[in-house]
């Protein structure tokens, strides 16, 4: 068994990190921040979708077994719930904002923006293929 080198060359990320516009910056770091707000605030609502200690996809467009759903590859595998936007999607949320505010760079206030927009949208919990479908 050869083992290779697992040292990370920050300088390459940095490197990468500079190749990024402003916009793109500001969009990852949106997009990251409002999931993880969403997913603060709802951790405990997944809960009220769980059987014998596994999750099943409440969500109405479901096809077959709750329990599972299929993954890219096409395999089977159990599920793992998602917060879903029904209709928009959390990027077009995104780009709205930023669009709205090109010149705005304070993270604080174009994620209140963000934040904002997600109280006139609908999100609801599902496995990851009735995501898709909800979009």
């Amino acid at each position: 068994m050869n083992i290779e080198n697992s040292t990370v060359d920050m300088g390459a990320v940095y490197n990468h990190f500079k190749t990024k516009t402003p916009r793109k910056i500001l969009k990852r770091s949106l997009t990251e921040l409002s999931q993880k707000y969403t997913l603060d605030c709802t951790r405990n609502l997944s809960n009220k979708f769980i059987l014998d200690n596994n999750y099943y996809c409440p969500c109405l467009l479901h096809d077959g077994d709750r329990f599972y759903t299929t993954n890219a590859k096409g395999q089977n595998i159990k599920v793992r719930l998602q917060r879903a936007h029904v209709g928009i999607s959390r990027s077009n949320i995104i780009e709205k904002v930023l669009d709205t505010y090109p010149e705005e760079t304070n993270i604080i206030f174009l994620l209140d923006q963000v934040m904002l927009q997600h109280k006139t949208i609908k999100l609801e919990l599902a496995c990851q293929t009735c995501n898709k479908k909800l979009e």
